[in-house]
């Protein structure tokens, strides 16, 4: 019985991206979890810095804006490398 190849649909960036950028949010909100849990001395340091600074908005902002690009930027880099490895695969099992 042979396997009909055109209902394999081939890999979708927009989708490899996606997919890996929700990967990343929850390794990243794991992480911060058991840093917040586990590591509360490094927690509670800078959270005693943001009350004793007279900036909290921008060191507020700062946190979100670096969160922020490292999210987008990695979500990038590895859903490329992701799709690639995906489009790899899709051609390798067209050819058979």
């Amino acid at each position: 019985m042979e396997i009909d190849k055109s209902d394999i649909t081939p890999p979708n960036f927009a989708r490899s991206i996606k997919t890996t950028a929700l990967v990343i949010l929850s390794f990243m909100a794991v992480k911060v979890i058991r840093k917040i849990f586990w590591g509360k001395s490094d927690f509670l340091e800078l959270k005693d810095q943001l009350l004793k600074s007279d900036h909290k908005v921008w060191m507020i902002a700062t946190i979100i804006q670096t969160f922020l690009v490292i999210w987008v930027v990695s979500s990038f880099i590895l859903g490329s490398i992701y799709h690639l490895i995906l489009k790899v695969k899709f051609n390798q099992s067209s050819r058979q």
